[in-house]
């Protein structure tokens, strides 16, 4: 096996996603060399980052204004099928990860999404970067869908929030999962689920900037973004409640397929260590990453050395076992 090859599968999960940027960073820390990443929804984008060479770029302009760069992207749109068409903020990546094919990548890329015509998933291996990810971040009802030869993409972590399944992979490599959609869902009272603040619930700035500018566009739809967008101070409120249900769909998916493809490094961020629009608190995610990272590939290192201590034990004894049958 060669432990330092990588092939490395990210999932969705919104701001969790961050978190991506800081175990792939101990990953590079530490030696390690990623040959093929794939992703779906926030884990495109990152996974896509990567693979054009372009984390670094990707992080710094996440940071501007405090983690608030993204919520400055937002362009609004009468629409059927969601109120933000995401097109601001893919022209903006654009500007310091200029588009290419994923098949002239030297990092092999993948991205998933979702059809909502057929309800299988779509896998990308080739073709426009952006177009890929575009299609795979469009989180349904809210950015809109992206229509493809009468076909309708949208978030690929509908159906498969960890894709274990699409991502290349090589003789002898090592196959690390960045699960986003890990237990618990919400903060146990009086307990610090992470070094981040605030839990599942968003902060909310992203809520205020969302409905300034819906509202600047439809102030008579006041009451009803009132209803949906209002920042809910730490309890349950509409918006929140539908969006731990479909959480706790893509937990439950992100289990399924851990079950059916083991991996031999998993690192878990819990759903409740912050809400899915919390980019303000991209450092502490990063930070969090890495620390779970670590943790991960320390475990792993311990457990690799006490097989190997195991195996010499056990070939020992099959060496003299004849000898002791003799006695």
């Amino acid at each position: 096996m060669n432990d330092k090859k990588v092939s490395l599968v990210l999932s969705g999960g919104g701001a969790r996603g961050m978190a991506h940027l800081g175990v792939i960073r101990e990953l590079w820390r530490r030696g390690y060399s990623i040959h093929a990443v794939a992703g779906c929804s926030i884990g495109a984008i990152v996974g896509a980052m990567l693979a054009m060479g372009k984390l670094e770029e990707f992080i710094a302009f996440m940071e501007t204004d405090d983690g608030d760069a993204i919520f400055k992207q937002l362009d609004f749109t009468f629409s059927t099928n969601g109120f933000i068409k995401g097109q601001k903020l893919i022209e903006r990546f654009q500007c310091f990860a200029p588009d290419c094919n994923m098949e002239d990548l030297s990092v092999k890329l993948v991205i998933v999404a979702s059809d909502l015509r057929t309800g299988e998933q779509v896998v990308f291996r080739s073709g426009s970067v952006y177009r890929a990810m575009r299609a795979s971040v469009a989180i349904p009802a809210v950015i809109t869908a992206v229509e493809d030869s009468g076909h309708w993409l949208v978030d690929g972590g509908i159906i498969n929030p960890l894709p274990l399944d699409c991502v290349a992979r090589i003789a002898g490599d090592l196959l690390i999962a960045v699960n986003l959609y890990a237990a618990p869902l919400i903060p146990e009272a009086g307990k610090s689920i992470s070094i981040v603040s605030g839990g599942v619930h968003d902060d909310p700035t992203f809520w205020e900037q969302i409905k300034e500018g819906w509202q600047n566009m439809t102030g008579w739809k006041e009451n009803l973004m009132e209803s949906l967008f209002e920042s809910n101070n730490g309890k349950y409120d509409f918006f929140s409640t539908l969006r731990i249900m479909s959480e706790i769909s893509s937990k439950r998916l992100a289990e399924q397929s851990l079950l059916l493809y083991p991996v031999d490094i998993l690192v878990e961020i819990p759903i409740a260590s912050c809400g899915i629009f919390s980019f303000g608190k991209i450092k502490e995610l990063i930070r969090l990453g890495e620390q779970k990272a670590e943790s991960a590939l320390v475990r792993w290192q311990l457990n690799k050395q006490k097989d190997k201590q195991r195996s010499l034990l056990l070939n020992q004894i099959a060496k003299f076992w004849p000898f002791f049958k003799k006695k």
